[in-house]
């Protein structure tokens, strides 16, 4: 525990080439094919949030806190646009972890929620084949790792390597 309190710590220094994306807490937000929005639903005693598509609930998250962070349209032409949210328990074990959404014209469906538990992004980005790409900073096995996770449209996969 202590290991990781000095490297939550000092995090900062350690990643001094990479700035923390500044990613918005949204309720709602339109994409090509509906809206999708924030609302409340009952989880075992305790008031919670899941994901909306046009009112109706989707297949997703669902936890004390659901935001939605950057819908990422694909280009014209491609059937889907893709959601970034980020879901939380409310506790400081593990504060943040995230899901992608993909939206259509029949529905959305989300992955797992996926992460390091760090609330901090490093980079969001489109790749050469059209995936989309999230880094993050965590632990594995005591140090500290750029974890990149990658987005097909389907499901989520993890490459880990040591920062640059």
């Amino acid at each position: 525990m202590r290991l990781m309190l000095s490297v939550v710590l000092f995090l900062p220094t350690l990643v001094q080439a990479e700035t923390v994306l500044d990613l918005p807490y949204l309720q709602s937000a339109e994409t090509r094919f509906g809206t999708l929005s924030v609302g409340p639903v009952q989880l075992d005693g305790y008031d919670g949030k899941q994901l909306l598509l046009d009112g109706q609930p989707i297949d997703g998250p669902r936890d004390a806190y659901v935001d939605i962070q950057a819908v990422l349209p694909m280009p014209d032409g491609d059937a889907q646009d893709w959601v970034l949210v980020s879901v939380a328990g409310g506790g400081n074990a593990c504060p943040t972890l995230f899901a992608f959404v993909a939206v259509s014209a029949t529905g959305a469906h989300a992955t797992e929620p996926f992460g390091t538990c760090s609330e901090g992004v490093l980079d969001l980005r489109q790749t050469e084949s059209a995936f989309l790409a999230l880094d993050m900073v965590g632990l594995s096995d005591d140090d500290v790792m750029l974890h990149t996770f990658t987005f097909d449209g389907y499901a989520v996969s993890e490459i880990v390597s040591p920062l640059p």
